[in-house]
């Protein structure tokens, strides 16, 4: 004869009833994971390429940057309706510095990249770029709109040379 049937504490209901709500949220989370991770990889291929029309589509249209420019410590404060100017000037910057003739420009290899959900539909990447004493850093907010996910803000600097000089 078989044991008799115990019924599930309420602990265990709860947990039942939770375990759907749990999954959902973990696949959610890696999800919006994986689409700021490849909204911020399209981006970065078009960095590479100089390719301004589809390098600010990336933007929100209340974007705000922080850039590094020679002699500014702090870097400048860029606002939505000078992104366009500021990014125009910099990529024909960027071209003529270029060795190349044809896309990709750049090579934009970010190291040590980490993404963190910061809230639903809202990530921060972090990363740095170059090699040497002083890499640039980069933190980028992203923010998932009804396009897709799109940066809301760019802080960009340099670490400082040990010997007091700027790059």
């Amino acid at each position: 004869m078989p044991p008799p049937r115990r019924e599930p504490t309420s602990l265990e209901r709860r947990l039942v009833l939770a375990a759907p709500a749990l999954l959902l949220a973990t696949r959610t989370g890696a999800a919006e994971r994986d689409g700021v991770e490849q909204a911020a990889a399209a981006w970065l291929a078009a960095f590479n390429d100089l390719d301004l029309p589809r390098f600010l589509t990336f933007f929100a249209a209340d974007a705000s940057l922080f850039m590094p420019g020679p002699g500014q410590a702090g870097g400048r404060r860029v606002d939505p309706a000078q992104l366009p100017a500021t990014w125009t000037a910099e990529f024909a910057k960027l071209r003529a510095r270029s060795a190349k003739s044809s896309p990709p420009y750049l090579t934009i290899a970010p190291r040590d990249l980490r993404v963190d959900r910061v809230a639903d539909g809202a990530a921060l990447l972090t990363f740095h770029l170059g090699e040497g004493a002083w890499p640039g850093r980069r933190s980028v907010l992203w923010r998932r709109d009804a396009q897709g996910w799109r940066i809301a803000h760019l802080h960009a600097s340099r670490l400082a040379d040990p010997a007091g000089e700027r790059r």
